[in-house]
């Protein structure tokens, strides 16, 4: 470990205040609600006190009201909407980057003490674009903070004297963690890492009886929730029925095949610079000589892999993951250092090859701490003109109708596949979007009056149905902004509206769609 001297903390703290600077740019995009989950934390938030059967079914939906299933994140949506109430968006905004500039802080710390200021502040610009990679406000930034500092926590226990009073707090933290956001079980994953540490290195033993009880009692913690036993194996449960797939639940290789994505080549490259440099380090100490830092690379690494959605923990933990085998090769000297610098080397080099560079932020005129402008005008004229339901939508701008228009709107299908029955996907909404038989069978049991539509949909069934929405004749498009696009059965009931507000089809036009940056 790194001893700093007055000199360095000043070092220290101008290159975490450049970090913090550069990171806060990724992460001050606007707020689009019709596309993100935010609008339906809140109104959990919002509503939790006075119907906690949102905890358990599917509150916000018509078509399965009943469907159980284990609201895990019900925590952050009570914690987000206080301080949407007292702080509007623009402060909850604020809160969610400092939770997450929080969050680098303390990796960065923990990188600076193993291997140095300087290894550890260019190895987080390195990783910026990953870390930084879900910039939408959602609970995972709870997960990263957590994480950090239970990381850091335990690196500095290995030199302390074994006491479980050093660690009593890390309970209390998983007890708080588990209703907050499902990541939690990284906390005990975590410890495992470190108590077989333990175990295998003779200088670490005296840790294991510390560890073994605050393991147990972290386990106990999380279930201390309103599922319980439910609620703590959520994670290892929740994809058992998912009828619906989401580009951030995709593999890396399943998206490599398929998008221009140069982010996940930073990921390959920064795969294999852990990869070598872990290699490289330990072997020249003895084989059992970071073991934790082992597992979790491993492990963290299998996330990355397998999901899109976990490349921001990744690049957390692989900050000081890295910093510290640098630290171990920097006292030992060996080829380790030669192999180190070639994967560095192939990593800018793949990280480079897409069209753009990944360490560019958003432009300043793309930049703010709010809602994007007029991101409320579906809403507002859903509301001005008095628009009965029900409302057929599609899965993108369910979180958005349940903020604004609940509860005299419910939704045809949100964001939360959990929350629906996996053959209410394949066996209902996606069909009713390829097959106009199928279509007008639903429409007929639903009796759908509205059409709200988020018009960036980019599955294959998505704009092909919007394209025969607009030809059929049944149908009246009555309003249209950069991301909503919405329709009027043709009745008595909404005549008014669509004399005033009908649009000319030669208005739209097909065009091939791009995905969105997130």
């Amino acid at each position: 470990m790194v001893d700093p001297t007055p000199q360095s903390r000043w070092v220290t703290w101008a290159w975490l205040a450049i970090l913090v600077g550069f990171c806060a740019l990724f992460f001050a995009q606007p707020i689009n609600l019709t596309s993100a989950d935010l609008g339906r934390h809140l109104k959990n938030g919002q509503l939790i006190w006075e119907h906690p059967e949102l905890l358990s079914t599917n509150f916000y939906s018509y078509t399965e009201p009943s469907h159980p299933f284990v609201n895990h994140h019900w925590g952050s949506g009570v914690v987000f909407f206080l301080i949407w109430k007292f702080c509007g968006f623009t402060g909850l905004h604020l809160f969610f980057i400092a939770l997450n500039l929080a969050a680098l802080a303390v990796a960065f710390k923990c990188a600076q003490e193993q291997a140095g200021v300087g290894l550890a502040a260019l190895l987080a610009i390195l990783l910026m674009p990953l870390f930084s990679i879900r910039a939408e406000v959602r609970p995972e930034a709870f997960s990263y903070f957590f994480t950090a500092v239970l990381f850091h926590r335990f690196m500095r226990f290995r030199g302390q004297r074994p006491s479980v009073r050093d660690l009593w707090w890390v309970p209390v933290v998983e007890a708080v963690w588990v209703n907050l956001h499902s990541y939690f079980i990284v906390g005990p994953a975590l410890i495992v890492a470190f108590l077989l540490e333990s175990l295998c290195v003779p200088t670490q033993r005296r840790h294991a009886r510390s560890l073994t009880v605050v393991l147990g009692l972290t386990v106990l913690a999380a279930l201390c929730n309103p599922f319980g036993v439910k609620g703590a194996v959520v994670p290892l449960t929740i994809f058992h029925e998912y009828g619906y797939r989401l580009v951030e639940n995709q593999s890396v290789p399943f998206l490599l095949a398929r998008f221009q994505m140069p982010t996940l080549w930073l990921f390959v490259g920064v795969c294999v610079v852990m990869g070598l440099s872990l290699v490289a380090a330990w072997s020249r100490v003895g084989k059992s000589a970071g073991m934790a830092e082992t597992l979790i690379a491993l492990g963290v690494s299998a996330m990355g892999w397998a999901a899109y959605r976990n490349l921001a923990l990744f690049g957390l933990l692989a900050l000081p993951l890295i910093a510290s085998a640098l630290s171990v090769l920097r006292r030992k000297r060996s080829r380790g250092d030669s192999l180190f610098v070639m994967a560095a080397v192939l990593s800018l080099v793949l990280a480079v090859a897409g069209p753009s560079t990944v360490w560019s932020p958003p432009r300043a005129a793309s930049r703010g701490l709010d809602l994007e402008p007029g991101d409320s005008a579906a809403a507002d004229f859903v509301k001005q003109e008095r628009l009965e339901g029900p409302i057929f939508n599609n899965y993108d701008i369910g979180g958005y109708l349940i903020f604004h228009l609940f509860p005299e709107h419910r939704v045809f299908v949100d964001n939360r596949p959990e929350a629906y029955s996996a053959s209410f996907f394949t066996q209902v909404y996606v069909p009713m979007q390829e097959d106009e038989a199928a279509w007008r069978e639903a429409d007929e049991r639903f009796g759908f009056n509205l059409i709200v539509f988020h018009r960036h949909d980019l599955t294959p069934w998505g704009q092909p149905f919007l394209i025969r929405r607009l030809d059929d004749p049944e149908w009246a498009p009555v309003f249209v902004d950069a991301d909503t696009l919405i329709f009027l059965k043709r009745n008595e009931r909404n005549q008014l509206t669509i004399d005033r507000s009908q649009l000319p089809r030669n208005i739209f036009k097909t065009v091939p769609s791009t995905p969105r940056k997130s």
